[in-house]
Order: C-alpha cells, then sequence, then structure tokens
C-alpha cells in the first residue's frame, strides 16, 4: 500500500528483468570457451602475440578477423584478465546488450506492457536453433561477435520501426563493424521495408552498390570475390568440411526445425497490426531470398562471395 506509482513500475520492471534472465540462464547455461568462441579466443591471443602464431595455418592467409572489430576490443580483457576469465565478462556484457535489445524490439512491436513481455520470454523458451546441423542458434551463450550483432540488430529493428532511421543506421554500422552477416539481412529487411518511400535511403543503397561493384572489379577483398568460383577441389572440402554452408547438404531436419516459426509468423500475420504484417512479410521475403540466393549463386554457381556471406543466415531474424 505504501508503493508509489514509480517505485510499482521500478518493481516491474526489476522483476521482469529476473524472469528474463533466468529463462536465459535456464535455457542457455554457461559452458565456458566453447564453440566459435574458441575461434575469437586464439584470435584475441593472435592480435596480443602475433609471432607466437605467425606459422599457424589459420592465420597465415588471413582468418575472419580481417572482418570484424570485435578482438580490437576483446584482446585488450584478454590481456588484462586472462582467456577464461575474459570470456566469461564479455559473454555477460553480450548478454547485458542482447536481452535489453529484445525487449525493445518487442516493445516496438506490441507495445509496452504483458504482449511484449510474452514475446520476449517465447523467444528465449522456444528452439533458438536455426540452418542446417543445429550449428548455429540466436543468443548464444559465449562471446563471440554475433550475441553483439544480433542486438545491434534487433535495437535497429527497434529504431527503425519507430520511424528513427537514423539511429537504426547507427546501429545496422555497428552490427556490420562486429559481424556482416548477421547484419546483412536485418538491412534487407529495413531496405523492403522503407527504401520504396525513402529517397535518401535509395541514394545510399545505390551508392553502396555502385562501390561494391567498382571494388569487385578493382580486385579489393572481400568484393573480389564476387567475380571468383570455387574449383572442384575447394568446393569438395567446402562440402565435407561446412556441409551446412549449401543448401543441398540440409536435411528432413532443418525443415521441420522451420515449421513452428513459419507457423507462428502465419498465425501474427492473421492475427497483427498492418505494422505487424509488414514487418512479418518483409523478414519472409528476405528469407526466402536469402535460401534462393544460396541455392543459385552457392550450390549451383558456387560464387565464391556467396558461399562466404552465407545468405541462408537470414534464417536467424525469422527464427
Amino acid at each position: 500500500a505504501g508503493f508509489t506509482d514509480a517505485k510499482c513500475r521500478l518493481w516491474s520492471v526489476a522483476t521482469a528483468s529476473m524472469c528474463l534472465a533466468a529463462l536465459w540462464f535456464a535455457t542457455r547455461p554457461y559452458k565456458g570457451i566453447v564453440h566459435d568462441a574458441r575461434l575469437y579466443a586464439v584470435q584475441a591471443l593472435h592480435r596480443l602475440n602475433p609471432e607466437t602464431y605467425s606459422n599457424d595455418l589459420y592465420f597465415a592467409f588471413g582468418s575472419q578477423d580481417s572482418f570484424s572489430l570485435f578482438t580490437v576490443f576483446y584482446a585488450p580483457i584478454v590481456a588484462l584478465l586472462g582467456p577464461g576469465t575474459a570470456h566469461a565478462v564479455v559473454t555477460g556484457i553480450g548478454i547485458l546488450c542482447w536481452l535489453p535489445a529484445l525487449v525493445y524490439m518487442t516493445r516496438s512491436l506490441f507495445g509496452p506492457g504483458r504482449p511484449a513481455l510474452l514475446a520476449a520470454a517465447a523467444v528465449l523458451v522456444l528452439n533458438p536453433y536455426y540452418g542446417a546441423l543445429s550449428v548455429f542458434s540466436y543468443g548464444e551463450p559465449f562471446a563471440t561477435p554475433r550475441i553483439f550483432a544480433e542486438a545491434f540488430v534487433m535495437a535497429a529493428l527497434a529504431e527503425s520501426l519507430r520511424r528513427r532511421l537514423w539511429i537504426a543506421g547507427i546501429s545496422f554500422a555497428c552490427a556490420t563493424a562486429l559481424h556482416p552477416l548477421m547484419a546483412l539481412p536485418g538491412i534487407a529487411v529495413i531496405a523492403l521495408l522503407f527504401l520504396p518511400w525513402h529517397r535518401g535511403l535509395q541514394y545510399a543503397f545505390i551508392s553502396v552498390a555502385l562501390i561494391g561493384g567498382s571494388l569487385a572489379l578493382l580486385g579489393v577483398e572481400p568484393f573480389v570475390r564476387a567475380t571468383l568460383q570455387f574449383d572442384n577441389t575447394w568446393f569438395d572440402i567446402i562440402n565435407s568440411r561446412v556441409g551446412y554452408a549449401l543448401l543441398s547438404n540440409w536435411g528432413w531436419r532443418s525443415l521441420f526445425e522451420s515449421v513452428l516459426p513459419l507457423t507462428a509468423m502465419a498465425m501474427a500475420f492473421k492475427l497483427g497490426s498492418k505494422l505487424q504484417r509488414r514487418f512479418i512479410s518483409a523478414i519472409l521475403l528476405v528469407t526466402i531470398a536469402g535460401l534462393i540466393l544460396t541455392f543459385l549463386g552457392g550450390d549451383l554457381a558456387r560464387n565464391v562471395l556467396i558461399v562466404n556471406l552465407q545468405p541462408w543466415r537470414a534464417l536467424w531474424l525469422l527464427t
């Protein structure tokens, strides 16, 4: 009875935050440096001591570290705390970015109140895996740039739904600097939602396309890869080592895993507002386009850039 409105709101926020945090740790227990966290940990060590790893095959011809700023920030923390503690700390920071971004996006879609909180809870408890072989999932409980890029993409989508496109653009730029593959589907969704009616965005996308094409013709990495094709030997290695990157290797399980998110999307489309239906339509179109581009450009044409970009990863937003 002695609670003021401000105290009640604060208590509600604290309770909701604790519930979402509990759901996170119940569904995503911390297991240390696992999965791709091993790659980024050793990339941080390489940045700190390049001579130690100079002859390692992983770094001899360049690595994925060339396309992300993540280890620029990760390496000093590793130097200060050591790999194990640094990984735990950065994972915790990632969670503190990811969960508020998720809630911000659901509030932008459903408004403040219980529906947004229930939507965020559903994201945490439902199957997070996308793509083939259960390799990747959203909201991973280890330190890679993906958890941060996902947070920036969700924040950018929320800002775009609120018509704050400049802030959305900054968020997308941060996501791209950390993990371009996770950022591109979100950028494509915004393009579908706003490009036909926003002249500034039209000029921006045309400029990016012209610059990218010019850099490809000039032989600048990684854009030059758009002009290259994998030979038979390399393509066989991709098939055997990273089969999930090619749709022809996906099995029935991958299709079954898509049933639940597709069913939820269909229900939301039928029951949702006009804005929600536009948002759903954009995500569906981007996902379908990503899968088609992967199959035509990757499986069939063997284009190096398309296989590298893995357009099928648009499934993370659908999921």
